[in-house]
């Protein structure tokens, strides 16, 4: 177990929690199981090259992944992201205009399902979006990007991911 994993068992327990009830156990397992499927289709994608992004009204936002705890963990297993190489003063985002929704290559995306941004219907009405070759392939996810604080949380966004990474193929550039 590492440091950090150490730790936060110490919190929980100092809170209460059970760490040997079936709910956790059982959500530990499903999450551990994601990870190694997660870890096993980026191994086996050949270098899929995958962005994470927001859309708006006026402009594409690329996620800079290290300022992402999901997407930092998700190169931990092997993905390999694209993007975000000139982030806003926060340096969460690089903003491109619409025009400029091509700067990336990237095999997979991962799109913001927030509700703050661009649903995909409202994102297949921009011309430069649905000319991606990603967008083009179908070779799109979405992306929950709010943490989540659990194993029982995590897991099912890992599966999506890995899904998506297991039917995605590299593009041409």
């Amino acid at each position: 177990m590492d440091t950090g994993a150490a730790d936060s068992a110490k919190v929980r327990l100092a809170l209460g929690a059970d760490l040997g009830a079936r709910k956790v156990t059982d959500a530990k397992a499903r999450f551990d199981r994601a990870t190694g499927i997660l870890r096993e289709a980026a191994g086996a994608s050949g270098g899929l090259k995958v962005l994470a992004v927001a859309g708006h009204a006026d402009q594409l936002y690329v996620a800079v992944p290290d300022s992402y705890c999901d997407l930092n963990y998700f190169k931990d297993l092997g993905v390999e992201f694209v993007g975000g190489e000139k982030p806003d003063e926060w340096g969460f985002w690089e903003a491109l205009s619409w025009e400029n929704a091509d700067k990336y290559h990237a095999d997979l995306i991962m799109v913001d399902n927030r509700s703050t941004a661009l649903p995909p219907k409202e994102l297949a009405k921009k011309p430069t979006w649905r000319r991606l070759p990603a967008v083009k392939a179908a070779q799109t996810t979405p992306w929950s990007m709010e943490e989540r604080f659990s194993y029982a949380g995590f897991a099912p966004v890992i599966e999506q991911l890995a899904a998506a990474v297991k039917k995605s193929k590299r593009l041409d550039t």
